[in-house]
Formats: structure tokens, C-alpha cells, sequence
């Protein structure tokens, strides 16, 4: 059995390890170690990449107990130094516990509560049980969130009882019991949740969240977000994107909308 390290520590992404097995898997390998700081795909949250030794990790889940690092290569069973990739964990770790803050925000503000939660490549997403979502809504959402991570306020994780979970008020109640009982992730006075993923410590290190976007989904609302890293990219691409506009038009960035409207109306009007 493999000892995951990844629940208690989601900051360490270099360790040494021994490889206690190997087999053939899909055209590929997977390789099993005695401990691993990995995190293998799991509720709405994608695999760690990386590497052990030479050999580059593709995918990593877990089945049976086991945790399979799949990789193109193989390795002999001995002893490997292991490096997880910082920027895809930085943003899985930033964007889980952005959507704890969000599904908390979105009972407090419209008493809408999360039942799907998903990680992409760029953006992630939540589906929130309401029929409607304006942009008033969505922008208290985004105050009392963010106001959370400008509080910078501690995250902690508890391991309880199953017989010990009616007696909390959780948002999410647990799906499965973990190895050493039900994972808690309280987010100090404001939300606490059932959750197997990896989280950060403190509000404050996911910088910022933001909604970019949100549409009707089987009679719910799908809401796209972003936070930290990717929000950051996400502005700078935008903003290089609006001043690039403004230059061309000769005007100021909080201008350009109404320039172009000014245009597109002019245009109409000549036709």
C-alpha cells in the first residue's frame, strides 16, 4: 500500500522514493512507490505531472488502493529522487479551494448551493442549483470571495469519525471515508467541506477569483471561474488585448467601449 503523502503536505513537490513495483499498462507503464506526494485524479480534480527519475508521469489515479504513476518509460525498483510539476499543482491546488469559497458565496448570497464541480486546462467550472444569475448577483458573489483571500484566513484540515459528521455543519457531506477517516477542509469561520483534494493553506494564496462567465445547464447554472495564477494570465492577455484596441482608436482603455459602439452605430447609420 502506498503511503499518500499529498493529503497532509500539498506543498512538497520534490521527495525521494523506492519503486516497488512495475507492469505493463496500456501500451505504457505504471509504477507503484512506497510513498508518494502525487495526487492522482479525484473529485473534479485532475492528476499531478511530473517526473520519477527519467521517467516522465502522464497520469497518475488510484484503484484498489493503489496509486498507478503512469509513464512512457520504465525504471528498475530502487530508489528515485521525484519532482512534481509547480505551475499545474500551484493552479489545482489554487482553483479547489477557489471553488470551496465560491459554492460558500454562492448559499450566503442566493442560497444556491454546488452539486459538479470540474478542473479544466484553463478554467474551471461549478454547477450551482438556481434558474437565473445576473451580473448583480455574480458580483456580490465575487466581493464576499474575494474579501475571504484578502483576509488571508488560515485553512485547516480535520480528520473525524464518520459518527462524528452529523454533528458538523458541512456544506458538502462525504461521499467515501478516507484512510484515516472523513477529510474535513474548514475554511476558518466561513466554510466547511467533505474533500479529498489538495488545498492551500491560507485564503491569501490564491490572490484573487474571478467569474468570467456563467450559462443555463439542465435547468441549473454553469459557472466558469478563474483564480490566482490563471487570473493573473488571464488579465494580462486581456488588458495588453484592450490597450492594443485603444491605441488604435486614439482613446483611453475605459473609452473604448463606447468608441467602438460610437463606430460600429456609424457604420450602420452609412449602409
Amino acid at each position: 500500500m502506498t503511503e499518500k503523502l499529498y493529503y497532509n503536505e500539498p506543498h512538497t513537490l520534490e521527495f525521494t522514493a523506492n519503486v516497488t513495483d512495475i507492469i505493463s499498462y496500456n501500451n505504457n507503464y505504471a509504477i507503484f512507490l512506497d510513498k508518494t506526494y502525487f495526487y492522482p485524479t479525484s473529485g473534479g480534480q485532475p492528476f499531478d505531472t511530473g517526473y520519477i527519475g527519467t521517467a516522465k508521469i502522464v497520469d497518475v489515479f488510484e484503484k484498489d488502493g493503489k496509486v498507478f504513476h503512469i509513464s512512457e518509460s520504465s525504471l528498475e525498483k530502487n530508489s528515485f529522487p521525484a519532482k512534481i510539476d509547480y505551475y499545474r499543482r500551484l493552479e489545482h491546488l489554487q482553483h479547489h479551494t477557489g471553488q470551496h469559497l465560491l459554492s460558500q458565496a454562492f448559499i450566503q448570497i442566493i442560497k444556491a448551493p454546488t452539486i459538479s464541480f470540474h478542473l479544466g486546462l484553463e478554467t474551471a467550472t461549478i454547477e450551482i442549483v438556481i434558474k437565473d444569475l445576473n451580473i448583480e448577483q455574480v458580483n456580490e458573489v465575487e466581493d464576499l470571495a474575494n474579501n475571504i483571500i484578502y483576509e488571508n484566513r488560515k485553512i485547516n484540515v480535520h480528520y473525524v469519525d464518520e459518527s462524528e459528521v452529523n454533528n458538523l455543519n458541512l456544506r458538502k457531506p462525504p461521499k467515501k471515508k478516507g484512510d484515516q477517516g472523513v477529510r474535513i477542509i474548514e475554511i476558518e469561520n466561513f466554510d466547511m467541506s467533505a474533500c479529498g483534494g489538495t488545498h492551500a493553506q491560507s485564503t491569501g494564496e490564491l490572490g484573487m477569483i474571478k467569474i468570467i462567465g456563467w450559462e443555463k445547464y439542465k435547468g441549473n447554472i454553469k459557472v466558469e471561474f478563474i483564480c490566482g495564477r490563471r487570473a493573473l494570465l488571464d488579465y494580462r492577455f486581456k488588458n495588453i488585448a484592450i490597450k492594443n484596441i485603444a491605441n488604435k482608436f486614439s482613446t483611453k482603455d475605459n473609452q473604448i467601449e463606447e468608441i467602438i459602439t460610437k463606430s460600429i452605430d456609424d457604420t450602420k447609420n452609412i449602409s
